[in-house]
C-alpha cells in the first residue's frame, strides 16, 4: 500500500466519525427536546388539574342536611369545619362524619360528596327523653348527657327530681342508678304507649326505695317499683273512677304489686283494689 492510499483511508475514516458524531448530537437533541416537551405537557396538565380542582368549578356551594332537629345547618357546617368555596376534592367524607359523631347530639352521621359542589349530610340525633330539675340539661335514651332542650325544637319532657348529672359534661354517659332506673322506666312506658292514656310529667327519686311518678293528666303521685309493675298503669282509669265516686283524697297510688293497686288515703286505711275486679 502506498502513501496515497493510506491518506485516503484516513480521511474517509475521519469523515465517517464526524458524520456519526453529528447523528448522535441530532438524536440527543431530539430526545432532549422530546423530554422537555413531555415535561412541559405534564407540568401544564398538573397545574391545570390543580386549578380546576381548587377553582370555583368544584368549590363547595351547598350543604344538604337531613335528619336534624336540634342542630341547624350552620351548626353542622361549623362542627365539620367546612366553609363555602372549599374544594370538594379536599373534603374527606369519613373525617366529616367522625367530627359530627363526636358531638353529643349526634348518634350517627353519614357524609358524602355530590359532584360538583354539594355535600350531603344525613344524621341521626340523640333525642332527650327526660330533663333534669332546674333546666341543667337532659338525658338521652342511651344515658348520654345533653344540653337543655328548649321548645319548640323539643317536646315537653318528664323532669327527673332527686338526681342530677353531678360533674358530668355534655356528651358523658350518666351511670347513676337513679338515672338508669328512670331510663328503663321510660322505655317501658314507651312500649305501653298505645294502651296508656297518660304521659309522664315528673319522676321523683328522692327516696329511691319508693320512687314516685306524676302524670300530666292527674296530680296524684304513683308509687312504682320496676318495669314489671308498669302494666298496672293501664288500670289507673278504673281506679281513678272509683276514687272520684267515693270522693277520696289519695296521698298516692301504689302499683308495685302484681294484680293489685293500693290507694293510700289521708283519712282512711289503705284500700286494696283488685285489678281484675276494678276492670269489671
Amino acid at each position: 500500500m502506498n502513501s496515497r492510499e493510506m491518506g485516503y483511508g484516513s480521511k474517509a475514516s475521519t469523515k465517517e466519525s464526524r458524520h456519526l458524531l453529528l447523528r448522535l448530537i441530532r438524536a440527543f437533541n431530539r430526545v432532549t427536546i422530546g423530554l422537555l416537551a413531555a415535561g412541559l405537557v405534564v407540568f401544564c396538565g398538573y397545574n391545570l388539574v390543580l386549578w380546576i380542582s381548587n377553582g370555583p368549578l368544584f368549590g363547595l356551594s351547598c350543604i344538604a342536611v337531613e335528619g336534624n332537629k336540634r342542630l341547624s345547618q350552620g351548626e353542622i357546617a361549623g362542627i365539620m369545619s367546612v366553609r363555602p368555596g372549599a374544594p370538594l376534592f379536599h373534603i374527606n367524607s369519613a373525617d366529616m362524619a367522625q367530627k359530627l359523631e363526636a358531638h353529643c347530639l349526634v348518634r350517627k352521621a353519614h357524609v358524602r360528596r355530590r359532584w360538583p359542589t354539594t355535600l350531603l349530610v344525613a344524621i341521626e340525633e340523640r333525642q332527650p327523653v327526660a330533663a333534669f330539675e332546674g333546666k341543667i340539661g337532659a338525658v338521652a335514651d342511651d344515658g348520654v348527657y345533653l344540653p337543655p332542650c328548649q321548645s319548640p325544637r323539643c317536646p315537653d319532657l318528664p323532669v327527673l327530681v332527686g338526681v342530677d348529672p353531678g360533674d358530668a359534661e355534655y356528651g358523658d354517659s350518666l351511670t347513676q342508678k337513679e338515672i338508669t332506673w328512670a331510663l328503663s322506666l321510660l322505655q317501658g312506658v314507651a312500649r305501653l304507649k298505645p294502651n296508656l292514656p297518660y304521659s309522664l310529667k315528673q319522676i321523683d327519686v328522692h327516696d329511691f326505695a319508693h320512687p314516685l311518678i306524676y302524670t300530666r293528666q292527674f296530680d296524684i303521685p304513683v308509687m312504682i317499683g320496676n318495669a314489671r309493675s308498669l302494666s298496672q298503669l293501664e288500670n289507673l282509669p278504673y281506679v281513678l273512677a272509683d276514687v272520684r265516686q267515693k270522693n277520696l283524697k289519695p296521698e298516692y297510688i301504689d302499683v308495685r304489686f302484681a294484680n293489685q293497686i293500693i290507694v293510700k288515703t289521708k283519712t282512711v286505711t289503705d284500700m286494696g283494689l283488685e285489678s281484675q275486679a276494678v276492670k269489671g
